[in-house]
């Protein structure tokens, strides 16, 4: 299966920017004025003072002096330093998948089918990956003997936490909700949802006694130059550059009941109109940024829209796009070399991230060795409630090169008040 590359959808936006943003779009603003410096006070002259006259008198002796004895000086005990606090550890091993649900004895655990029947274990690792799995009843003590119970009790809807059993076998979960467990204390039962996972690893009956970890640590972003395995993220799959092995394949999801594909494209340089297009959520932008045309259907957004907001000074400054997800999970390298203008080598990746709790996917030129500071950073978040695919692709220097984080905070406000959650 021929492999996607996300660079291309940097280079297909540049070429169908909207007409109603005129400009250079590579221009940079002007360079900030060097500021005036702040003058250097001279320091005061201190007044010269005149001595009084000095009358003819005899001169009075001057007494000696005793001397003090100089004060044996009393040492200062030196503060011992307040050791720094270590972490709590938040990796947690387990060696048993209980297959009964029962969860009785330390370091066993099960993902259930069914969070109100205990007896609905998954028993296959696809079934880990694939939506079955829609509870995990885990032990307060790990298989190092050691309780678990007082981190555990701080877990909330919306953590995210992976299980792992090796690189190329993993699975990370959203918490959806916390929930009573019947048998109480010392187990928890915690409803999930998969996010991302690994799946060339594992696969049939899951392996009872596979020693695994669940970590509900700070999780590192996944893809670029250091993946090694595919991964499945979402609406999103990366593999390494150049992968000849396994992928999952692609999905093609139609249209949601009732709706249709226009007939014809519709421009409109009106915010009223433009917020009554499908998949319509507001940006939260820089105050000089403002709205300029909007698209709906057509070549480039079948069934949403793509709208445009032009810098202060005319140019584009970033696209944002909401349309159906109709085409996910195709394989995308996850790093690549691509020549510049000038015939030079630029390197470009994508990544994993999770925006307002949704997968999302990065893409950037990373710093370092081919570094292109002209790329233009293009981030998709995925909403799986609307089966929608929401983009935001940068023009504005700030949004360009390895400037992740502007395009991630304009994404993450298409899912803040105002806009529907």
């Amino acid at each position: 299966m021929p492999l996607r590359r996300a660079l291309a959808l940097p280079l297909v936006v540049l070429a169908l920017s909207l007409a109603a943003c005129t400009g250079d779009t590579d221009e940079r603003p002007s360079p900030t004025a060097t500021p005036t410096p702040i003058a250097t006070l001279a320091p005061s002259t201190a007044a010269t003072r005149t001595p009084p006259a000095t009358a003819n008198a005899t001169p009075t002796p001057t007494a000696t002096a005793t001397p003090t004895p100089t004060a044996t000086p009393t040492s200062t005990p030196t503060a011992t330093p307040t050791p720094t606090a270590t972490p709590p550890p938040t990796t947690f091993r387990y060696t048993t998948y209980d297959t009964t649900g029962a969860v009785a004895e330390p370091g066993s655990y099960a993902f259930l089918a069914d969070p109100a029947d205990t007896s609905s274990v998954v028993t296959t690792y696809e079934g880990l990956r694939d939506g079955t799995a829609r509870a995990l009843r885990i032990h307060a003590t790990d298989a190092d003997g050691l309780s678990r119970a007082a981190f555990l009790d701080t877990v909330e809807a919306g953590d995210l936490f992976e299980w792992r059993q090796a690189e190329d076998c993993f699975v990370r979960y959203t918490v959806t909700e916390l929930l009573p467990d019947p048998s109480g204390t010392p187990r928890m039962l915690l409803g999930v949802e998969w996010m991302t996972y690994a799946f060339t690893g594992c696969s049939g009956p899951i392996a009872p006694e596979a020693a695994v970890t669940v970590d509900w640590g700070e999780l590192p972003d996944l893809g670029g130059t250091s993946l090694t395995v595919p991964v499945v993220h979402g609406a999103f799959q990366l593999v390494p550059e150049g992968w000849a092995g396994a992928v999952r394949p692609g999905e093609v999801h139609e249209l949601p009941s009732g709706a249709s594909y226009p007939s014809a494209g519709l421009d409109t340089d009106s915010p009223g109109v433009a917020r009554g297009l499908p998949y319509w959520r507001d940006p939260a932008l820089p105050t000089s940024w403002t709205f300029s045309t909007a698209r709906g259907g057509g070549y480039d957004v079948s069934y949403g829209y793509c709208a445009a907001y032009a810098s202060e000074e005319g140019h584009m400054a970033v696209r944002v796009c909401g349309e159906h997800a109709w085409d996910v999970r195709w394989a995308e390298e996850a790093s690549w070399l691509a020549r510049g203008g000038s015939g030079e080598l630029l390197q470009g990746v994508a990544e994993t991230r999770t925006v307002a709790r949704r997968a999302a996917l990065a893409s950037y030129s990373p710093p370092g060795p081919n570094h292109s500071d002209s790329f233009t950073v293009t981030l998709r978040v995925y909403d799986a409630a609307t089966q929608s695919v929401y983009t935001v692709i940068g023009f504005d220097p700030s949004l360009l090169g390895s400037n992740v984080e502007g395009a991630i905070a304009i994404a993450r406000s298409l899912f803040e008040p105002p806009n529907p959650p």
